[in-house]
């Protein structure tokens, strides 16, 4: 079994101190046995002395290091990002012929509120779209049949339900390059009120 780090420090400090003694001690007699009684009673004194600075010195430890205290998780939305869905339309009425839409699903056991003020920050993903995204939330008839109530700028999402909010592209977004910023988390954030927390960032 090894010895504790601190058996080390503080022993290795006693042996050098020990040492530092010993030589100091015979250069101490040497000078002894050629010095007038006076000077060596002045030299004995002062090697008395100095050893006992020695041995004082190596008596007080160093203090063990503080640890360090990790900082607390950043506090986590229950609104989860479930699928993003590319759409590409061409009609001549179509003010954003690329979009993509987000759909998020409440994770939580209460029902959150998402809005107003949302928005969007780029990463690799550059948007173009409206100042304020707009939400929907799934209709009675579900998600999977394309059942979304109107949009609004504020929404109650209850446990379990989904809610979507959608992005205008530039006309040359591809679905290629869509899904690869969102595989990486580099297409962006939306910056959000949810519920009672502060605004936050739903990295995409």
């Amino acid at each position: 079994m090894g010895l504790p780090k601190q058996w080390f420090a503080n022993r290795g400090q006693i042996v050098q101190t020990l040492g530092a003694a010993v030589t100091l001690a015979g250069a101490i007699g040497t000078a002894l046995a050629k010095a007038p009684p006076w000077l060596t009673a002045g030299l004995a004194g002062v090697g008395i002395g100095a050893v006992l600075a020695l041995l004082a010195q190596s008596a007080v430890r160093t203090p063990p290091a503080v640890p360090e205290v990790p900082a607390p998780p950043a506090p986590q939305s229950a609104l989860r990002l479930e699928r993003h869905d590319f759409v590409a339309d061409d009609s001549p009425h179509i003010n954003y012929k690329r979009k993509l839409y987000l759909v998020f699903v409440n994770d939580g056991a209460e029902t959150l509120v998402i809005g107003p003020q949302t928005s969007w920050r780029d990463d690799l993903l550059h948007v173009s779209t409206v100042v304020e995204h707009v939400w929907q939330i799934e209709g009675p008839r579900g998600h999977r049949n394309n059942d979304w109530v109107a949009e609004a700028n504020v929404v109650f999402v209850p446990p379990g339900r989904r809610v979507r909010t959608w992005v205008g592209l530039p006309l040359g977004a591809t679905e290629f390059d869509v899904d690869a910023h969102i595989s990486d988390h580099r297409a962006g954030a939306l910056i959000v009120q949810v519920s009672q927390e502060n605004r936050a960032a739903l990295v995409i």
